[in-house]
């Protein structure tokens, strides 16, 4: 866990880091042969994920070999994640910094 925080699962999900579309790119990068191979996966908070899925961030190994959030779109910089978790059916926000 990288932030030493059990999540509830309604609050996370797991999905590909090479989309379907990347299955090619995935055997490169990954020397995988199937794309639902489970080093093709990623457990995400769902904040992180639509972020991640509309290439507002990634995540690139540093010279250590340690996986790094990268940062593409400078206007989300000082959003904070808990700001994004809202349960649309009721308009609230269902996490916030003190759940963390």
């Amino acid at each position: 866990m990288l932030l030493d925080v059990a999540f509830p699962k309604s609050l996370v999900t797991a999905p590909h880091l090479f989309r379907r579309s990347n299955e090619d790119v995935a055997d490169e990068f990954l020397k995988i042969s199937d794309i639902d191979d489970v080093k093709n996966g990623i457990v995400l908070f769902k904040p992180l994920k639509y972020a991640f899925d509309h290439f507002h961030i990634s995540f690139v190994r540093d010279n250590t070999g340690d996986f790094c959030l990268k940062l593409f779109d400078p206007n989300i910089r000082n959003t904070r994640l808990t700001d994004m978790v809202i349960d649309s059916s009721r308009n609230k926000k269902v996490l916030d910094a003190t759940h963390i």
